[in-house]
């Protein structure tokens, strides 16, 4: 489907999520974003009239959301991922995601830093802490 992209907001530089008017996911769901060059996974936030007002606040500095088409906003860091910029539309596919390990995938992939870090932390304790309990079954078996 095509889309126009619009740069994220600066505060949202370091958030795991975009935003869409695409009615094919839901506020809150977990997409996956393919294009020709890149692919990754995050959170849906819906474009809404707050939204709208916000990012096209006069003085901001942004231009006014084009909400007549399909419009995507992200930050750098996912543009990047893709390989696109804001200059012209863009042919993508987003698509809702259920799998567990793909919402992992989407905190691995996760803009910040202190976000990555604490996934594999988790990751590697749950292997430890199986670790430990097949070593402890064993024990009592043996």
């Amino acid at each position: 489907m095509k889309y126009e992209i619009y740069a994220g907001l600066y505060e949202e530089k370091n958030e795991g999520w975009i935003w869409t008017n695409d009615n094919s996911v839901k506020s809150g769901d977990y997409a996956q974003i393919k294009s020709k060059k890149g692919i990754f996974v995050c959170q849906i936030r819906k474009i809404d009239d707050n939204f709208r007002k916000y990012y096209s606040q006069p003085g901001s500095g942004r231009i006014t959301l084009d909400c007549s088409k399909n419009v995507v906003v992200a930050s750098k860091y996912y543009r990047d991922i893709l390989g696109i910029d804001t200059d012209m539309p863009y042919y993508f596919e987003i698509k809702k995601v259920t799998n567990w390990h793909k919402k992992l995938l989407a905190m691995l992939g996760h803009p910040n830093d202190a976000i990555k870090t604490s996934i594999i932390l988790a990751i590697i304790s749950c292997c430890l802490g199986s670790i430990g309990l097949i070593l402890g079954i064993i024990s009592i078996l043996t």
